[in-house]
């Protein structure tokens, strides 16, 4: 099995992934950047937050780019079949 076909399984979810880890990575991003005496206690949490919201948002992606990998897959043997049975 390609890992396009394992990756692509699922596309609603891998949007729906990677939109969640999008927006919990820019609210992570922007509390870091806006908040400017942020305690130690909180910043941590908040490191990790944002490096989990990132890595949420590469799988979804990874998705969402494995679907299309997929697609080109099957378009490409479907005209390859197509265009070797008219010779």
């Amino acid at each position: 099995m390609h890992w396009s076909d394992k990756l692509s399984q699922n596309p609603k979810r891998s949007w729906r992934l990677f939109l969640t880890g999008l927006a919990f990575f820019w609210l992570c991003a922007s509390a870091l950047i806006f908040i400017p005496n942020i305690a130690t206690s909180l910043l941590y949490p908040l490191v990790f937050l944002l490096l989990a919201a990132f890595t949420l948002a590469v799988y979804g992606y990874l998705g969402i780019f494995a679907t299309r990998v997929a697609n080109l897959r099957f378009h490409k043997a479907k005209y390859k079949q197509l265009f070797s049975e008219r010779e």
